[in-house]
């Protein structure tokens, strides 16, 4: 089946990174060589795996 432009979903970008260089995390500050997007650039340590809604925090 062939969708327009109009019904086509929208790709979903990537929410999982890696690279040899890494990358400082939003959250915390360290350097990581393994992220994730969520509303910014975070390391495993401070992605949050619940609902914002429940009030669930990262660590500091």
């Amino acid at each position: 089946m062939n969708e327009s432009p109009e019904t086509a979903a929208d790709p979903l970008g990537s929410v999982y990174g890696w690279s040899p260089e890494g990358v400082v995390c939003e959250c915390c500050g360290e350097p990581t060589d393994r992220w994730w997007r969520d509303e910014g650039v975070v390391c495993p340590a401070c992605k949050v795996w619940s609902d914002p809604a429940d009030g669930v925090q990262p660590p500091e």
